[in-house]
């Protein structure tokens, strides 16, 4: 594979065992109604804006053994087609031994480039599986995420927040680290973010729409939408003022400079449609034929 990943999620795990991992011991009975509960977190309580529509082509990144692509389909019956994209064999073949549905499809991937055209998923969605991926991997899953997402779709993504550490009963900061220095591949690593690294990558770098951050469960889940090309920044303008003002200042500064860039693009296309620019594309065109003589 073109990137490092933990070993854990490419083990050969039975379905059994796959249970157990990746959903923290939650009794079997329980995972059903536990998929719900995201599904709904995602597109009723934070952004049912983003709710799949009838039609809609739906993309999860790193479904597992698909318990929440089932509760997704369960809720919306009318999408036309939801992917599960992974990078792991053993899980795709486990979630297809769990269920399977007409309308799914699994698809392997090396973990870096999504393997569809651009503006190919109405709806993009993430559950418990970016905080696993180390960030500078993550980076191209938000990139890529977006480049899949057609223009005015919505995309939400879960992750978790910096303040999950220290936590009772979780690892310390410290311990973490280790985690992930010595190689661990016994323990689910994780991922932390805060709003301005959100705002600096997703906002600022990749240049989404509509971004938003919510946050549940004592500000340790946090719920990311963006959309792409409304020509809005932020969904909601009060979510500014959470941010450091460097940030702000940042953000004005890259408006700016876009901005310039357009309007000396809108100069020069204006000055292409002039006579002046078409005589003096001739000349120059006729200069060069001679000198190549």
């Amino acid at each position: 594979m073109a990137m490092s990943y933990q070993q854990v999620w490419q083990d050969a795990y039975d379905l059994d065992a796959l249970n157990v991992r990746l959903h923290d011991g939650v009794p079997l009975d329980h995972l059903a109604d536990r998929g719900r509960s995201y599904r709904d977190l995602m597109f009723q309580r934070f952004y049912p804006l983003a709710a799949p529509r009838p039609g809609d082509r739906v993309l999860e990144i790193g479904g597992g053994v698909g318990w929440i692509m089932q509760a997704v389909l369960e809720g919306y019956p009318g999408i036309s087609e939801l992917v599960d994209l992974d990078i792991s064999e053993n899980m795709i073949r486990r979630a297809q031994e769990r269920w399977s549905h007409p309308k799914v499809r699994y698809q392997l991937y090396d973990g870096l480039t999504f393997p569809f055209p651009d503006d190919s998923f109405d709806v993009v969605y993430s559950c418990a599986c970016i905080q696993h991926i180390e960030k500078h991997a993550a980076y191209f899953v938000f990139k890529e995420a977006h480049r899949v997402l057609k223009p005015g779709g919505h995309a939400v993504l879960h992750l978790l927040s910096i303040h999950q550490l220290p936590r009772p009963n979780n690892y310390t900061y410290e311990e973490e680290c280790r985690h992930h220095l010595e190689g661990r591949g016994d323990h689910h690593w994780h991922h932390y973010y805060g709003l301005d690294e959100l705002v600096a990558m997703l906002a600022m770098e990749i240049g989404v729409s509509d971004f938003d951050l919510q946050v549940q469960e004592g500000e340790t889940h946090q719920f990311v939408h963006f959309s792409k090309r409304t020509g809005q920044r932020f969904l909601d303008a009060d979510l500014l003022q959470l941010m450091y003002p460097q940030s702000l200042t940042l953000l004005a500064e890259r408006d700016e400079a876009l901005a310039a860039v357009a309007r000396a693009q809108a100069t020069i296309e204006e000055m292409r449609a002039t006579r002046r620019w078409r005589f003096a594309e001739a000349l120059r065109r006729t200069a060069r034929r001679r000198w190549s003589r």
